[in-house]
């Protein structure tokens, strides 16, 4: 017990029905600032729970049978164990709230939205979103209608859910990384709004015109490609298309648009198409190119990972802001495993005819959204 009194005292021979006879007035081996007995502000806040009660039953008959001695060691002892006993409490609970406690990002003016980054892989708000995406998707080619909407959301739900399982197994550190942000809400809605984008007709459109342009340049100079090449093209092609970039910037972004008179600023070497390119592959191979005909169930996976791709993308970019660094893995858009290298992937898809792959729309949107993703900011055109 509390306060300097002993379990063991004759609760009989009280007078005061509520225990508190038999409190020490000094000699207590604690002392409290306030009052000089810590002893007795400890019994006042044991005293008021019930719990009292049922240990005082539990001790009287154990009692009994002590010596006068065995006693007056007990009555002495009591406190300090029982110190020591909440002091311990005390520090596991405090422990456990530094190790388990997420980090904060800046203020950004709204508040936390319950989710870890990767909690919101697998939450509601974003299955709901990218089972709508792939619908308006799979509707364009007609191998999808409203009446196949359970089905598309049990492959999202698995999908994203399978992707975030096996970040903990073959990514670690990214997984970690995950779980260690939380999420605002104006992030959290940020994420889904690029995402719902992902199914925008003109985005997939300028995502396909990418791939084209890409393919005619590969075709043309084959073995004389270089990085250097393709990044002169990419630019070439990017700035010819600054009209339709502001326009789709604002919108995706949610900023102010610049005036006609202004042309992208574009960090070419940040473009996936760039950073995965390998001077080995044979890009100009048209053997390469893979026009299979692919199950519907197998373009609605196909347009999931890539949705899951564009997800991790701008988480990426979010956490960069405050100093959290990740890597998006290559195998995120792999049904079968293996590292897929988004160029490659972007030249595998047919044109914007062959609509039957959920998939290769939803690549080319990936293409626009990361290049508006690398515009560094605006300037005035040159006359």
């Amino acid at each position: 017990m509390l306060g300097g009194l002993s379990p063991c005292a004759d609760a009989g021979d009280s007078s005061d029905s509520d225990g508190s006879e038999g409190l020490p007035e000094t000699g207590s081996r604690m002392h409290s600032v306030e009052s000089g007995d810590e002893d007795r502000s400890s019994w006042n806040v044991f005293r008021t729970s019930s719990v009292r009660d049922v240990a005082w039953r539990r001790t009287r008959s154990a009692c009994d049978d002590l010596t006068p001695r065995r006693r007056l060691v007990l009555t002495q002892t009591a406190p300090r164990a029982v110190a020591a006993g909440l002091a311990l409490v005390a520090f596991t609970a405090l422990a456990a709230m530094t190790f388990t406690r997420k980090p904060t990002p800046v203020s950004d003016g709204s508040e936390l939205s319950g989710l870890t980054a990767r909690q919101l892989l697998t939450s509601a708000d974003l299955i709901e979103t990218a089972t709508e995406g792939l619908l308006m998707c799979g509707g364009k080619a007609n191998d999808l209608s409203l009446h196949d909407r359970e089905m598309v959301r049990r492959v999202a739900k698995h999908g994203f859910g399978n992707i975030s399982a096996l970040l903990s197994t073959r990514s670690p550190d990214v997984a970690q990384a995950l779980d260690s942000f939380s999420l605002t809400e104006k992030q959290s809605m940020d994420v889904l709004r690029v995402l719902q984008h992902m199914s925008d007709s003109r985005l997939q459109d300028l995502g396909s015109e990418l791939a084209a342009r890409l393919k005619i340049f590969f075709y043309a100079e084959q073995e004389q490609v270089d990085l250097q090449g393709l990044k002169r093209q990419l630019l070439q092609w990017l700035q010819s298309k600054s009209e339709e970039l502001r326009w789709l910037w604002g919108e995706v972004t949610q900023k102010t648009v610049p005036s006609d008179d202004w042309e992208a600023n574009i960090a070419i070497d940040h473009l996936l198409v760039v950073n995965s390119y390998d001077a080995k592959t044979r890009y100009w191979s048209r053997s390469s190119i893979d026009h299979t005909k692919r199950s519907t169930a197998f373009a609605i996976a196909g347009g999931v990972v890539e949705q899951a791709r564009i997800v991790l993308h701008e988480l990426k970019a979010i956490m960069g802001v405050f100093g959290v660094t990740i890597e998006v893995p290559d195998w995120i858009t792999s049904l079968d495993g293996s590292p897929k290298p988004f160029l490659a992937e972007l030249l595998l898809c047919p044109g914007t005819d062959d609509a039957a792959l959920i998939s290769c729309p939803m690549r080319f949107a990936t293409a626009s959204i990361d290049t508006i993703g690398s515009i560094t900011g605006w300037s005035r055109q040159q006359s």
